[in-house]
């Protein structure tokens, strides 16, 4: 699944994936935030999250996300965000079965290049480290 992408899809992607992490402050490599980050100290949560932010722009994750952008902008959005598709980290378990892996925070940014809405999940006490996104839940149900 793996296939390189030129340089000039390399800084297309890089400046994509910028523009999304300006959107979203806290996107990293992974997820929103850092996962865990109550159980760090604030010098490790500063750490992790600028590698986690760094691991976004290696040529692996520009790949992805440019096999995630082409992916996503096949599939039918619908007018708001819509949770009955599930959220990121499902679809992005959808997607992988024709572009094989990709991480969530690369998916998300994918799709806000892909010119999907996204929402991030709530949780009852706090934001969750997913997103919804305005897609048709019809893509979802690919994956049992």
């Amino acid at each position: 699944m793996m296939q390189a992408i030129t340089a000039e899809e390399a800084a297309e992607a890089a400046a994509t994936i910028k523009r999304a992490v300006d959107l979203f402050p806290d996107l990293t490599d992974l997820v929103f935030g850092i996962f865990d980050a109550y159980r760090l100290t604030p010098a490790a949560r500063q750490e992790r999250f600028r590698k986690s932010r760094a691991d976004m722009f290696a040529p692996r994750s520009l790949e992805d996300f440019t096999r995630a952008k082409h992916w996503l902008m096949a599939q039918p959005k619908t007018k708001n965000p819509n949770s009955g598709a599930g959220s990121s980290y499902w679809l992005k378990h959808v997607a992988e079965e024709d572009i094989g892996y990709t991480t969530n925070g690369i998916f998300i940014a994918a799709a806000v290049a892909a010119g999907f809405i996204v929402e991030r999940c709530r949780r009852s006490d706090d934001e969750s480290p997913n997103a919804f996104f305005n897609i048709s839940s019809k893509i979802s149900r690919r994956v049992a």
